[in-house]
């Protein structure tokens, strides 16, 4: 990755920071409670002033169901809201896999087939 894509990726990542923020009527406080930082390190995220650690990206991808790589390379603000809800259910229902023994995979995987 060169300097300018490096910029990018950086320039997208602040955004989409803000974007999660704002479109669910979150301060800077209540957002810094979910991933565990203050509100003054929220709003430096926002700015650039400060690079967060993977455990705090971590929490913003699954508490909003989006991906750690879109952070970086997709303008989550204009994904379609039904797009967000699927990766969010996605989400949720790998959360739940982790503790399924392989019987019970296989009737997830059989009802997927059905609903397609």
């Amino acid at each position: 990755m060169d300097k300018k894509e490096l910029e990018n990726a950086k320039y997208m990542f602040r955004k989409n920071v803000r974007y999660l923020r704002l479109s669910n009527n979150m301060t800077l406080e209540q957002f810094g409670k979910i991933i565990g930082v203050v509100k003054s390190a929220v709003a430096n995220y926002e700015s650039g002033l400060r690079e967060m650690d993977s455990i705090q990206l971590l929490k913003i991808c699954q508490y909003f169901g989006v991906d750690a790589d879109d952070m970086f390379t997709k303008d989550i603000g204009s994904y379609d809201k039904e797009y967000i809800e699927m990766k969010s259910i996605r989400n949720k229902i790998l959360n739940q896999t982790n503790e399924m023994n392989l019987e019970q995979l296989k009737k997830i995987q059989q009802m997927i087939d059905i609903i397609k």
